[in-house]
C-alpha cells in the first residue's frame, strides 16, 4: 500500500473533470472504485459532488482536497480491480 503522503500527492495532480468521473464511478453497483470507498466516504464524496455543482470554486479548499482524496483513492481501486 502507498504512503499516505503518495496518495495525496498523487491526488491532487487529478484534473477535476476526472475527479467527478471517479466520484460517479464510485456510485455505480458493483464497482472496485465503489468497493474501495466505505459508506461514509461514499455518502461525503456524493455530499461534495452536489455541493460543488461541477465547479471546484463551490468549495473550500479543504473539500477540494478531500474530494481529491477519495476520487484518488476510488480510481486506484477500478485501475486495480
Amino acid at each position: 500500500m502507498p504512503a499516505a503522503s503518495a496518495v495525496i500527492t498523487t491526488a491532487r495532480r487529478i484534473p477535476w473533470g476526472r475527479v467527478l468521473f471517479a466520484a460517479q464511478l464510485a456510485y455505480r453497483k458493483g464497482s472496485a472504485a465503489s468497493r474501495a470507498l466505505s459508506e461514509t466516504e461514499r455518502k461525503r464524496l456524493l455530499d461534495l459532488v452536489r455541493k460543488s455543482r461541477g465547479r471546484p470554486g463551490n468549495l473550500t479548499a479543504q473539500e477540494r482536497a478531500r474530494v481529491r482524496e477519495l476520487a484518488g483513492k476510488a480510481l486506484s481501486a477500478a485501475r486495480t480491480g
